[in-house]
């Protein structure tokens, strides 16, 4: 069987190559700390499992509703105001299995061929390969270690062409996790207003504390960013 183009133009995963290599360093004795899978340094907490095996005797095991179920989504709903001050309903929020599965849904969403995805460097390696799986093209914006590789939003600009574009913003971005400080998130809206060609992707895949420490705490701040309000956020805490 051939495989179809599309899956030629993926690269193999980065983060796992890393990983491997590391188990095979460390079963020739080697000793290495390893820095590539995300995954926690601890076992999934006793009160998660007991949850979980409460879900499975109380039969939550049939087919759930296409944007989750509803006591969840209230629940997000719910973390967002008390933890974000953002406003929103459970009809604009839509459970996943985790910011990657959400994050390739919204690209085979909204892209297609021919489409550019602005991508601010450092990224998560597997941001390009879910463009080039949606048929479209990665650019990528630098920012280097003087800018606290943080991209500006005249490097936005001068990256956006006449081909239809979205910008992905991870707020912390992974691996180098900066924070844009609040004061400068109203710059951002102003950026993509101005050329009215790009949408943007903000997303998180950290823990909700370092979204939640680095966001606007005051009453104020759900109208300091209007033109963010109806923008997707997609968010996958840590356990």
């Amino acid at each position: 069987m051939q495989l179809s183009a599309r899956l030629n133009r993926l690269a193999p995963s980065a983060t796992l190559a890393m990983s491997q290599k590391s188990a095979e360093l460390k079963a020739q004795g080697v000793d290495i700390i390893n820095l590539s899978v995300g995954e926690p340094d601890f076992n999934t907490p006793d009160h998660i499992k007991a949850a979980a095996k409460q879900a499975i005797d109380d039969n939550w095991s049939r087919y759930s509703p296409v944007p989750g179920y509803l006591d969840l989504r209230e629940a997000i709903c719910g973390k967002l105001l008390r933890e974000n001050h953002l406003e929103y309903t459970p009809a604009q929020i839509v459970v996943g299995n985790g910011a990657k599965q959400a994050v390739c849904n919204v690209l085979l969403s909204v892209v297609g061929e021919g489409d550019e995805v602005i991508i601010p460097a450092p990224y998560w390696v597997s941001y390009p390969d879910m463009v080039r799986l949606a048929d479209g093209t990665p650019v990528f914006v630098e920012a280097k270690i003087e800018q606290n590789f943080k991209i500006t939003p005249a490097q936005l600009e001068a990256a956006i062409t006449p081909a239809p574009v979205l910008s992905s913003f991870a707020a912390p971005p992974t691996p180098p996790a900066p924070s844009i400080a609040p004061k400068k998130w109203k710059d951002w809206p102003k950026c993509s207003a101005a050329t009215r060609k790009c949408s943007s992707l903000p997303t998180k895949s950290t823990s909700t504390s370092t979204m939640s420490a680095n966001m606007p705490r005051s009453p104020r701040a759900r109208y300091e960013r209007p033109r963010c309000r109806d923008q997707r956020r997609v968010e996958s805490p840590t356990p």
